[in-house]
């Protein structure tokens, strides 16, 4: 699979890159991660929204060089997705810094907005004021709304397993060699998902095998030309899955607490 340089740099909010090619990098790094969205529909005929919750799991190899040794970490992070209605509500977590997974700010963001909008709000926990922000803008920043997961022309299939009833995976390897693919790359594709809204890849959703829910993007270890280190194997991780229902009804009050206490026009 192919995942350039810059598609790197959306899913992990800095440059990676940057930290394998200096030779001193500082161990200390903090970054905003975890947001978490709120995508609902609705069947206008029907009283009863239609609800359904799903956790967006994500975990990031970061490697801290300095000059003499490498260390491995991996950022996890994980964005909750609800359906209900036409609103859809982003959560973004605290800071944290890498190392530690200490948390530095003591507060969350939340983004919301209706579905055919063209800005959303954005509003803290403990609150603050609220600001009104473009939606194309607040996703493709902090919400993976640039990532194309898909396979690419350098990508051979080399096994087809169906691991349970529902679910079918797939591995890929590189024709040939080019630090723009992943030397391994697995997808897992599950046809009881069907339901669900959120998509990696709406081109690998359509090949018949089911939904995309989870991706594996491997690289294995290697020695840093720059560093003269080696760098051990990295593994990006993504899935998708069901929210249990006590989480669903959490978040669907926060969506609710905001208009009730704003008065916000949801067409806004």
């Amino acid at each position: 699979m192919q995942f350039g340089q810059q598609s790197l740099n959306l899913l992990v909010g800095m440059n990676l890159q940057m930290l394998l090619q200096k030779s001193k990098v500082p161990m200390v790094i903090v970054v905003a991660i975890g947001t978490i969205f709120y995508n609902i529909k609705c069947d206008c005929q029907k009283k009863e929204a239609i609800e359904l919750g799903i956790n967006l799991i994500s975990s990031y190899p970061i490697v801290n060089a300095n000059g003499k040794e490498v260390r491995l970490s991996n950022l996890r992070d994980t964005i909750r997705i609800v359906y209900r209605d036409q609103k859809i509500l982003y959560e973004f977590f605290r800071k944290r810094v890498f190392e530690t997974d200490e948390v530095v700010q003591n507060e969350h963001e939340y983004f919301v907005y209706n579905k055919d909008s063209l800005n959303g709000f954005l509003f803290h926990d403990p609150p603050d004021t609220v600001q009104m922000l473009r939606i194309d803008s607040m996703i493709k920043e902090k919400g993976m709304g640039g990532i194309k997961m898909q396979i690419g022309v350098n990508d051979s299939l080399v096994s087809e397993l169906s691991e349970r009833e529902s679910v079918i995976v797939n591995k890929f390897v590189p024709k040939y060699n080019t630090p723009k693919y992943f030397d391994t790359t697995v997808f897992y594709f599950d046809k009881s998902l069907s339901d669900v809204s959120f998509s990696f890849s709406q081109k690998m959703d359509s090949l018949g095998k089911g939904k995309l829910f989870r991706v594996r993007l491997i690289q294995n270890e290697e020695i840093n030309k720059d560093l003269k280190l080696l760098i051990p194997r990295r593994e990006y991780y993504f899935e998708i899955q069901k929210m249990t229902h006590s989480d669903l009804i959490k978040y669907l009050k926060v969506l609710k607490s905001f208009y009730d206490q704003n008065r916000i026009h949801e067409t806004n």
